[in-house]
């Protein structure tokens, strides 16, 4: 039952013009991953490309479903180590710790059909630039697109962590204060519940905390966020001095 409704309602409503009704699609799409693991395969790469290709208010609700459905189901289920992909860069220092065992293996899930997603009637875009949903495409290709042109030095990296640690950085560095502090938010979620640990990103989170132009709700959180943390347990305090 919820399956049709989202093929019949949700997607459809994804495309359309009205921004409104494109964020509460995003949302119900959201909520509907956090009960079925494979539904947050099938349409991960779809959060991303909202996230990357919309306007600020789908983007929002894209980049919390994002952060949502990893706390839930972690981040192993998306990782293809098996795919030979060029990444963007090495990290060496980055680790993923994650609950859950690898689930069985995961089929890539390619869809040659893409929907254009309308215009808001709020900026002008080229034929060139034309915002596009891909809904049942693989999360890493979709991440992999955003770094095209640059290889990994190590083959045998965590593809899909790199991929979404590049992801991330790119955010906390977005020029919108909302992104920045949902970012940083859904980071602190998956650093608490262990699901994920990035030197690069905490320090990333250090340097906003003490940054002067950061929003106030922003150092607000990261002065909560960084002491509770490094609190955790003696391996959070011993991860923390790798971010220095």
């Amino acid at each position: 039952m919820i399956l049709t409704l989202i093929e019949k309602m949700v997607i459809p409503c994804i495309p359309v013009s009205d921004v409104k009704v494109r964020n509460i699609a995003v949302k119900s799409l959201g909520l509907s991953c956090l009960i079925s693991q494979e539904l947050a395969k099938k349409y991960f790469a779809l959060f991303v490309q909202v996230l990357n290709f919309d306007s600020d208010l789908p983007q929002e609700t894209a980049l919390k479903c994002i952060f949502d459905i990893l706390c839930i189901h972690g981040l192993s289920c998306f990782d293809h180590k098996s795919r030979n992909k060029s990444m963007n860069k090495s990290k060496s220092n980055t680790m993923l710790t994650d609950d859950n065992e690898n689930d069985k293996e995961n089929q890539s899930i390619h869809n040659n059909s893409r929907r254009s997603v309308a215009n808001d009637g709020t900026e002008d875009m080229d034929d060139d630039n034309d915002r596009t949903i891909v809904d049942e495409s693989d999360a890493e290709d979709v991440l992999c697109s955003e770094s095209e042109g640059q290889n990994s030095d190590d083959e045998d990296e965590d593809s899909f962590l790199s991929l979404f640690i590049d992801l991330l950085e790119k955010h906390l560095n977005s020029e919108l204060d909302a992104i920045k502090l949902i970012t940083a938010q859904g980071i602190g979620k998956l650093f608490i519940l262990g699901r994920m640990y990035s030197p690069q990103l905490l320090s990333k989170l250090i340097i906003l905390w003490y940054d002067p132009d950061s929003s106030e709700e922003l150092r607000q959180f990261l002065g909560v966020f960084l002491p509770i943390y490094s609190g955790v347990n003696m391996k959070a305090n011993l991860k923390g001095e790798n971010a220095f």
